[in-house]
């Protein structure tokens, strides 16, 4: 084995989690000024920010407690769960 694909492959991984954990943060933000600025609550706000940070977590959960190791489709797919729980 090549220990420079390796490296590459490492460093591949930290990015893509460390842009997936960057793109929930901000969508939780994105989503909370959404609700705050459509509906003028700022409880409803937060109970859907909560929603939608819990269905995120239940969903990653899941995933690791099936067995998956976090990989880079393990990185896309947690990417594709955020857009999901905005778009639901």
């Amino acid at each position: 084995t090549d220990l420079g694909n390796i490296h590459y492959l490492w460093w591949l991984l930290e990015v893509c989690m460390n842009t997936a954990i960057k793109g929930i943060v901000v969508s939780l933000f994105v989503a909370f000024a959404v609700v705050l600025l459509s509906s003028a609550n700022w409880i409803m706000a937060a109970l859907a920010t909560l929603t939608i940070g819990s269905v995120m977590s239940s969903v990653i959960a899941s995933v690791l407690l099936v067995g998956y190791d976090i990989d880079a489709g393990a990185c896309v797919l947690i990417i594709m769960v955020i857009g999901m729980a905005i778009d639901y």
